[in-house]
């Protein structure tokens, strides 16, 4: 072999292990970037069962499993006799091992009172009389207000943001056909 061949021999793994090195820095300095961001979601449950009752064993599972929010059905908001009421009210026999959310679904059959005026003042006051453990982060609110009525929906719930304890967050659940709505 020539002087020249050695030579560009050596240069291609020369090259090789620049590009190897510079791959392997690269690939460590994503891992540091990745994690030093936080995640992009959020890890949440569901517990729909009555009572809410978690063994010391089944909470140790959740906060390691990593969950961060923990959505519990606390009732159902219906109408009877020109008001809301909360049915099913969830029993807390134990405390949360995270942020706990409440969930309220609403009955179709309710979507006129939770839109009318009083509305939010109702809702407000049901989830101050029910007896949720300390903790509570927020309330979600599960009605699926028909697509027409978003602009009602949207003034219902600015009002009653306002009205929850602080620093209680406010959350729903959508329906994807909202998505196509534009006002």
């Amino acid at each position: 072999m020539s002087a020249g061949g050695k030579r560009s021999g050596r240069r291609g793994r020369l090259c090789l292990l620049a590009l190897l090195t510079s791959a392997a820095g690269a690939g460590w300095y994503a891992a540091a970037r990745t994690e030093a961001r936080p995640a992009p979601f959020r890890r949440a449950w569901w517990y729909w069962h009555h009572p809410f009752r978690l063994s010391s064993d089944e909470a140790a599972r959740l906060r390691g499993a990593g969950c961060e929010r923990l959505y519990v059905h606390a009732g159902d908001l219906a109408a009877r006799g020109g008001t809301l009421i909360l049915t099913r009210p969830q029993r807390f026999e134990s405390t949360p091992p995270c942020d706990l959310f409440l969930v309220l679904r609403v009955h179709p059959a309710a979507h006129d009172l939770l839109l009318g005026p009083a509305g939010a003042k109702e809702v407000a006051a049901r989830l101050a009389a029910l007896p949720a453990p300390a903790g509570v982060s927020g309330v979600q609110l599960d009605a699926d207000v028909p697509t027409a009525r978003l602009a009602e929906y949207a003034r219902m719930l600015s009002t009653l943001r306002e009205l929850l304890p602080q620093p209680w967050e406010l959350s729903i659940t959508a329906l994807p056909d909202w998505l196509r709505r534009r006002s």
